[in-house]
């Protein structure tokens, strides 16, 4: 009792964890054999759990298997608590024995949503994609993808979809994810979280994955550069797909209706300012550009506007009259 109440203390519990610093494997699992019918309770503390993780790294192959028997029914809710939570995300990411590797799928695999939804429990998920072997997650990824826009319209729940999306490029589920993708890709941009996870995709995707999402963005154009969160999305395309940033100027230049609508809105102004960072350099081109924008700005009453206006203008073409 007196040792549990040392580590949970905070000053004692800093001074124990030097204790580990040249001691021998012998005296380590001594200490884990005092200790271990309280290692639930020593996680969940918040000075303690850092002596636990300290004593954890020091045992032998054995001990750490031993040591992650008596935690593995409680791995969930470990994951999930405050203070235990980063103690369970490096001993994860640190396990290096296939053996290890598969016990923690075994006893996680049922709680797979339950933690991709929490503040913490996400980022212990993340860590399996991450450091275990592809053919080991299956049943994490199996779970991630049949919740895979329930996921990527949570806050936390878009980090392990972000993940997914990335260790599935090019592999077993690559394509029922840009399915997944391509069928929803309305509703992900136009939301908080989901419009990330097309964000990372356009990162991490070549343009043949993306041009079915792409597709469905180019009939949309004025309704997803006025919204906060699709204007970003719409911004990323200008920057990974030449033959988008053509489609929109076709479409959006040459439509004096949409143009003004965007010069006008908080958010489209954004989008238009970023066309013009990617238009092409010829001089009669860029030209064609500014008189469209100028003449919308005569149709404009806005006095702040069109004087914003000017201002980026004179930035962008300085030295076209």
């Amino acid at each position: 009792d007196d040792i549990i109440l040392f580590l949970k203390n905070q000053q004692t519990s800093r001074l124990c964890q030097f204790f580990f610093d040249g001691t021998t494997e012998e005296v380590v699992h001594l200490i884990f054999k005092e200790i271990s019918e309280e290692l639930i309770s020593l996680l969940t503390d918040p000075y303690a759990n850092y002596f636990i993780l300290k004593m954890y790294t020091n045992l032998n192959p054995s001990g750490r298997f031993h040591f992650l028997a008596k935690i593995g029914k409680s791995l969930d809710w470990l994951s999930l608590n405050k203070s235990s939570t980063y103690p369970i995300q490096i001993i994860v990411e640190k396990l290096i024995s296939r053996r290890e590797q598969e016990f923690i799928i075994n006893e996680i695999k049922k709680y797979v949503i339950k933690l991709s939804l929490d503040i913490y429990g996400t980022h212990v998920i993340e860590r399996i994609l991450t450091n275990f072997p592809y053919d080991l997650i299956e049943p994490i990824s199996k779970s991630i993808i049949e919740n895979f826009i329930f996921l990527a319209n949570n806050s936390n729940g878009l980090c392990v979809i972000k993940k997914i999306i990335v260790v599935e490029n090019k592999r077993k589920n690559h394509l029922i994810i840009q399915k997944l993708i391509e069928d929803n890709a309305l509703t992900l941009v136009q939301n908080p979280y989901g419009n990330y996870a097309l964000q990372t995709a356009l990162t991490f995707w070549n343009y043949e994955d993306c041009k079915g999402f792409l597709q469905k963005f180019k009939e949309n154009y004025l309704l997803l550069s006025i919204q906060k969160y699709s204007s970003n999305v719409i911004e990323k395309c200008f920057e990974i797909d030449l033959d988008f940033l053509k489609d929109f100027i076709q479409n959006v230049f040459l439509n004096e209706t949409v143009l003004l609508i965007l010069l006008k809105n908080i958010f489209g102004n954004y989008v238009l300012q970023t066309v013009l960072k990617y238009i092409p350099q010829e001089e009669t081109f860029r030209k064609s550009i500014k008189l469209r924008i100028e003449n919308c700005l005569d149709k404009i009453r806005d006095s702040k506007i069109i004087y914003k206006w000017k201002k980026i203008l004179s930035q962008f073409f300085p030295i076209i009259n």
